[in-house]
């Protein structure tokens, strides 16, 4: 484990989720998402971002009281030229490493069953965070989804 590295951790309802700073682009407020029918139920979405459309994804199922039209809050993860916005349902915090207890991910055959491709887990303050492997996710969305 690199101690030097930085982990947002992203609260959730279910889980609660990590990103590796290094692949973090931008957090943007006050989004609108454009809806795009006939896709899976964890895309949200696209939004425009600096001349680029931006595919959006959700962690967890949308919650009942969201409106159509309403704005959200977006991570913008970046891998090689593939920018992916995950929609936020908590209020994101950046941690270090060190100050953070590693856990080694089990192994699992689960592909293809969760949209967030975990590479370990980091308990922080008494919380389990599940660290996305986001190379592995945005490899999955290229591949089945041509984003």
């Amino acid at each position: 484990m690199d101690v030097n590295k930085e982990i947002l951790c992203i609260p959730g309802k279910a889980k609660n989720y990590a990103v590796e700073f290094t692949y973090i682009k931008e957090i943007c407020s006050d989004v609108m998402v454009s809806r795009v029918p006939c896709l899976p139920e964890y895309f949200m979405g696209v939004f425009q971002h600096q001349g680029a459309i931006i595919p959006v994804i959700r962690l967890e199922e949308e919650p009942e009281t969201s409106e159509e039209g309403g704005r959200s809050v977006i991570l913008i993860l970046e891998y090689q030229e593939y920018q992916l916005g995950i929609l936020l349902s908590g209020e994101p915090r950046m941690v270090h490493a060190d100050d953070m207890t590693w856990i080694d991910m089990p192994d699992r055959d689960e592909a293809g069953t969760d949209i967030w491709p975990g590479k370990a887990f980091y308990k922080y303050q008494n919380l389990l965070f599940f660290l996305g492997d986001i190379e592995q996710l945005m490899d999955h969305l290229i591949i089945y989804h041509n984003i």
